[in-house]
């Protein structure tokens, strides 16, 4: 199997994806709210704190101090909500309005994401960054399975150039993929809608 083979296979392991989201749903689930309407800054402050020190605990063991796991909550609501008022802005939307447990959705979809992310491109991490070699044949073997669409032989007359970005173009190979994947399966009957006729769309 090449390197780029395994990459596709590791990046496309449905059975993976599953586990990481079974343990992330499990952690979320787990949890009881202390306080779904936060009175103030200070309950907002509490509930996501201690929601953090149970979810790390449910999916890494980590035992966080309190004070470690209120401010990587705060970092990790700027961070889903930098475009939109960050922490404070979910606090006045979400929190004090009895619906802390969006807060805390967001957070767990947060890690989950990150996760994912991590066992799909984990091939990609383990290729040394001086393996010249690695990245020019990753780069090789993307140009020539998509050699329909390019013209392979000007392409990889460039590649000397290219392997400094090997893993954006993996990257974009693997987007590719899951993209066609995506579109074709939309026409399986599994997926068609069923009008009220009981008879499929065409």
């Amino acid at each position: 199997m090449t390197n780029l083979e395994r990459i596709v296979a590791e990046y496309n392991d449905e059975s993976a994806e599953q586990k990481v989201t079974d343990l992330h749903v499990g952690a979320l689930h787990s949890y009881t709210i202390r306080k779904h309407k936060s009175e103030c800054w200070n309950d907002y402050l509490d509930e996501v704190t201690s929601f953090l020190q149970h979810y790390e605990a449910k999916t890494t063991g980590a035992r966080l101090p309190a004070e470690v796991a209120q401010a990587k909550a705060l970092e990790i609501l700027n961070e889903i909500n930098k475009k939109d008022g960050g922490a404070n802005a979910l606090y006045k939307q979400f929190a004090k309005k009895g619906k802390m447990h969006r807060v805390l959705e967001a957070i767990s979809n947060y890690y989950e994401n990150n996760h994912i992310n991590a066992v799909k491109y984990n091939s990609i991490t383990k290729i040394a960054p001086d393996d010249d070699a690695a990245h020019q044949e990753l780069v090789k073997e993307a140009v020539t399975k998509l050699s329909g669409l390019i013209d392979k032989d000007k392409i990889l007359s460039y590649l000397d150039r290219m392997k400094d970005d090997w893993q954006n173009i993996v990257g974009f190979y693997l987007k590719m993929q899951k993209q066609a994947k995506e579109m074709f399966e939309s026409y399986m009957p599994a997926n068609r809608i069923v009008p009220a006729g009981g008879l499929i769309t065409p």
